[in-house]
């Protein structure tokens, strides 16, 4: 029996035990939890929904409660009971349970040591068919510090739902069409002079991107010289001009740049061929569509090798120049169910205030598609293609209303799926001032190389200020694994729907609450091993599967109060993964290894490993130590974190 399994089998018994006139498959289930102190036991039981049926007092409840439990499983232990409850005792409106140390450590020891990879996780496909849609870059530049938060989440996401059971289907939508993929095409076309990533030595969307950036430039030449001949004075549409105006003067001053902005825009030259390049493309204009071609395949080749760096996998890349127009015969279909209406200028759109929502245009006037429509054909393709029972969207808080506009959409039109469709929002994530070239190439957006790559010249500058590899090459490879841990676990230890500021600096530590710090436990454990095989302690012909062989462990000598304590932080394990996966965060995850990492180390302060009091004993710590390692490990593996042997 795993202890997952007992605990479930324990809080059945406590439920048929409890001192209500109900049938047996009518009492509530018990969640059973940790007290908020260890002295006061190792599980919990509330008696709130038990008293609630019999109309009593929780209190008093639990106080029968405690002496029928005390006679059923304690005085007389049943065979299935695999750890031995030594006490029993109401706290008000809970029953606490006290366990037999021994035998909770041989029972939690054993299951991690039998599991090992997979401990903690559900049998793959056992949940339903899940696809998560992550990341969504546009083809006109780099990825930057928004899509390194969505690709964390998204990943990390992933893969907890696949240790939680679920079927998972991992895609990436890719916007690569639009006036702003036209953008950086008109640029390279007459600037470009045919020059490629690798006559110049860069990642292809850097290079792209770099296009993207001129074309901004030529255009805020063009319009200031516009505005001069126009008598204009754009200064005062900045925003330092706009800090003194209040209330009409304002929305006036904002009118007013809205109406040259637009007054610009038809008159731009740049604009215009930019517009004319887009209509081209609509249109199948061959040469537009062999630059788009090859500019598109320049970008997505630098994708690729900022997303192995990062560890994010699809299953499957969705192209918008492929969906862009499969909206539109869905709008048909719910024009004449009713779902969406004409009016007078043509236009259509989505009538939702049965849903709590103002209309939404999902065609203009002139017959072309929006965004949303573009979405609601996108997503019945994926649904087609998969069958998922459930599809998250993993985009920033700025656009809920727009998911609350799709999954409105798809009800009304009665797919029977709609409602299994999830927007999981994330807040926005900025690094300090004054943070040197990760201050944006455009003055708006952090790449994500070059965050990545500070953040690997940070680490690998602590380690050769502390000596702590034994060549170059093990130096920067070990500066990659702790870069990328600290980035990763100060994103994803924070709730989703939080703004976080990143500060690089803060986070390259060993110790506190980051992921170097999670990442040294792991590195400490395994030098421990290493030591012990040095000194004889463990020989190599001891180890099966990273573990000492069972015959060699009494787990029951494991008793001391901290090594109980991370025990039971062991036995959570699987819990955690489940809840977390069903709340569809791994903000508890990341949460969890720090501190289990912070129990294990106080448990390896007060209590010798390989220099305990006995062989016995110390075999013992060796393989909770590995034990330890092991859950670290697999916790890691769910936020895409590597866990090194040595730091």
């Amino acid at each position: 029996m795993s202890y997952l399994s007992f605990e479930a089998r324990l809080a059945e018994a406590l439920a048929q035990l409890a001192p209500v006139e109900l049938p047996v498959d009518e009492r509530p289930a018990l969640a059973l939890g940790r007290p908020p102190r260890k002295e006061m036991g190792d599980l919990a039981a509330p008696a709130f929904e038990f008293a609630k049926r019999a109309k009593r007092n929780p209190a008093e409840l639990a106080k029968e409660w405690e002496a029928r439990v005390r006679a059923a499983l304690v005085h007389e232990t049943p065979e299935w009971l695999e750890v031995t409850i030594r006490d029993v005792k109401a706290f008000g409106p809970y029953l606490n349970l006290f366990f037999d140390p021994g035998s909770l450590a041989a029972l939690v020891l054993g299951d991690v040591v039998a599991e090992g990879a997979t401990y903690g996780q559900v049998a793959p496909g056992s949940g339903p068919k899940i696809m998560v849609e992550y990341s969504a870059p546009n083809t006109n530049k780099p990825l930057h510090l928004g899509h390194v938060r969505n690709n964390l989440i998204g990943m990390s996401l992933s893969n907890l739902l696949a240790a939680a059971g679920n079927e998972v289907i991992r895609v990436n939508l890719v916007n690569d069409r639009g006036i702003h993929i036209c953008k950086s095409m008109l640029a390279y076309q007459r600037f470009g002079n045919g020059e490629t990533p690798e006559s110049t030595g860069e990642k292809g969307d850097h290079f792209v991107g770099r296009y993207y950036i001129l074309f901004d430039q030529l255009v805020k030449e063009e319009k200031a010289t516009y505005a001069q001949k126009q008598g204009v004075d754009l200064a005062q549409f900045s925003k330092d001009a706009k800090k003194g105006l209040e209330g009409d003067a304002l929305k006036a001053r904002e009118r007013e740049e809205e109406a040259f902005d637009a007054q610009f825009e038809e008159a731009s030259e740049l604009m215009g061929a930019v517009r004319e390049m887009l209509r081209a493309w609509e249109a199948g204009d061959e040469a537009v569509l062999a630059l788009w071609k090859q500019m598109n395949e320049w970008v997505l080749s630098g994708f690729r090798q900022t997303y192995e760096r990062m560890g994010s996998k699809f299953d499957y890349w969705y192209f918008e120049s492929n969906t862009w127009t499969l909206g539109k015969d869905l709008v048909e279909k719910g024009l004449e169910t009713g779902v969406f209406e004409r009016h007078d200028d043509g236009s259509v759109w989505a009538k939702l205030e049965s849903k709590g929502l103002a209309d939404k245009v999902v065609l203009r006037s002139d017959g072309t598609s929006v965004y949303i429509t573009q979405d609601l054909g996108t997503a019945v393709l994926k649904h087609r293609d998969y069958g998922m029972d459930r599809s998250i969207y993993v985009v920033g808080s700025e656009q809920q209303q727009h998911f609350k506009n799709l999954f409105a959409m798809l009800e009304l039109l009665e797919f029977p799926w709609a409602g299994g469709c999830y927007h999981a929002s994330y807040g926005m994530v900025t690094l300090p001032h004054g943070m040197g070239r990760l201050k944006s190439r455009e003055g708006t957006k952090v790449d994500a190389d070059d965050l990545l790559d500070t953040l690997h010249d940070l680490a690998l500058a602590k380690i050769e200020e502390g000596g702590y590899a034994e060549s170059t090459d093990a130096a920067r490879e070990t500066a990659e694994t702790i870069g990328q841990g600290a980035l990763k676990m100060y994103v994803l230890q924070v709730s989703p729907d939080k703004n976080i500021q990143f500060d690089p600096n803060e986070t390259i530590s060993f110790t506190g609450d980051t992921g170097p710090a999670v990442q040294y436990s792991h590195a400490r454990i395994q030098g421990i091993l290493r030591k012990g095989l040095e000194q004889g302690k463990v020989t190599a012909d001891q180890l099966e599967g990273g573990f000492l062989g069972h015959g060699l462990v009494d787990a029951s000598l494991l008793v001391e109060a901290e090594e109980q304590e991370v025990l039971k932080k062991l036995a959570d394990f699987g819990t955690m993964i489940r809840t977390s996966a069903e709340n569809l965060t791994v903000a508890p995850v990341a949460n969890y290894l720090l501190d289990l990492t912070k129990l294990y180390a106080r448990m390896y302060h007060e209590h010798e490993v390989l220099t305990a009091s006995s062989p016995e004993l110390m075999r013992a710590r060796v393989q909770l130590a590995l034990a330890v390692a092991q859950v670290v490990r697999n916790g890691l593996g769910i936020l895409t974190i590597d866990a090194p042997e040595r730091m």
